[in-house]
């Protein structure tokens, strides 16, 4: 510390993979970037070392042994814009750790790859990550929508990297990004991506529909139930929202699409184990009554998770996820397989 705390015009500071002792009782001004990656700190040790860099605004830390956040007071004044936090050895999994991080002032981009979250909360009544624009969470395990939802509640994220997640494996890529972009009001670059105008649109819109028949069920019946309507909002939180942006949902907007497919039939190959089986199917068969097919056909006592693959994406998977949607929800066409497991 003593050789570089005389170095003033020393910007950038790079002591990736290195065991370097650091005096913290030495200060070293006018650094501004600084990485500390494969160096097997915990916080406690960065919280050390954070009293030498005063002038610090991006600091790195991926690969290191931090799996929970002790205190943040060191960061509560601090000019600190980017933090990378990705691939810790023992990773990430309570998401309220980094919660922690959320009184930062300056916090403008945080990096949280590879690490193991299955769920994210963001209350809406929560002042932090004010600055926040940039968020990676790429390669987690991220299970549910909800999550993805919550994400709106960072009033300033515009640009999100969440790729490899298991909800964003459990339909096709296409239906994926729209749900994203739908859920999260803010965005302008999704997956490195740009976010335009018309695809907002168009996302903004197909999930409206895509969801129309269970909100006018719900809003159209007398009296309105105040669970159903509690539980449907809790899963789409935005889309009160979406209605007011595009006007009222028209019942013939929901109820045109399963006219047209009720005489449809697609046909597709069953498979349990090595067994499989064509049947056509109609795609406004729900999961739930496939699932009952399939346990008549392969005489199951019960069956466990559906998915299906297609010819035109080999080696993807696709989830049904949901026991209630029909089986055109997922975009499943003839020469699918669906797989019982």
């Amino acid at each position: 510390m003593k050789l570089i705390s005389g170095l003033t015009n020393l910007n950038t500071l790079n002591l990736t993979d290195n065991r370097l002792a650091i005096d913290t009782e030495d200060t070293v001004p006018n650094v501004k970037r600084l990485v500390l990656s494969q160096n097997a700190l915990l916080w406690r040790d960065v919280l050390r070392i954070m009293h030498c860099f005063p002038d610090l605004e991006e600091l790195y830390l991926s690969e290191n042994q931090i799996s929970e956040i002790s205190s943040t007071a060191e960061f509560s004044q601090s000019r600190i814009a980017v933090i990378d936090l990705d691939s810790q050895r023992q990773p990430f999994s309570d998401w309220n750790e980094i919660l922690k991080l959320g009184d930062m002032p300056n916090l403008r981009t945080l990096q949280l790859s590879g690490n193991q979250f299955r769920s994210i909360l963001v209350s809406p009544s929560a002042a932090i990550f004010r600055s926040l624009t940039h968020l990676t969470l790429r390669l987690n395990e991220i299970a549910d929508w909800r999550s993805i939802s919550s994400l709106n509640h960072l009033p300033r994220l515009e640009n999100l990297k969440i790729n490899s997640n298991p909800i964003l494996e459990s339909v096709p890529p296409e239906t994926a990004r729209q749900w994203v972009i739908a859920r999260i009001a803010g965005l302008r670059m999704l997956n490195q991506t740009p976010v335009t105008c018309s695809e907002r649109r168009d996302s903004e819109l197909d999930y409206m529909r895509r969801y129309g028949a269970d909100w006018l069920g719900i809003v159209n019946s007398q009296p309105v139930d105040p669970d159903r309507l509690a539980a449907f909002l809790a899963e789409h939180p935005r889309y009160q929202a979406i209605l007011g942006k595009f006007g009222p949902l028209e019942a013939g907007e929901v109820q045109s699409a399963p006219k047209q497919l009720k005489d449809s039939l697609i046909k597709v190959t069953l498979q349990f184990e090595e067994k499989r089986q064509e049947k056509s199917l109609p795609l406004t068969i729900t999961v739930m009554k496939l699932k009952r097919i399939a346990e008549r056909l392969f005489r199951l006592p019960e069956t466990g998770q559906l998915w299906y693959s297609t010819p035109a994406k080999p080696g993807m998977r696709y989830v049904l996820d949901d026991d209630q949607k029909d089986i055109a929800h997922y975009d499943i066409k003839s020469g699918d397989v669906i797989v019982i497991s």
